[in-house]
């Protein structure tokens, strides 16, 4: 019983840990998303302002 015990623990920490991995390649992920975005409209703006000067 305290074997098991122990095990569950042990389970249940390299799982807590696991989600802790996910959830901080998921913020890696969502803010290269998140940049990658922004910098496509900045530089789309950049563009129109760069348009509108040349107008």
């Amino acid at each position: 019983m305290i074997i098991y015990f122990n095990t569950y623990i042990a389970y249940s920490i390299f799982y807590w840990n696991f989600f802790e991995l996910l959830m901080m390649y998921s913020d890696i992920y969502f803010n290269i998303i998140y940049y990658s975005v922004l910098r496509m409209i900045r530089i789309a703006s950049n563009g129109t302002d760069f348009f509108i000067k040349r107008l």
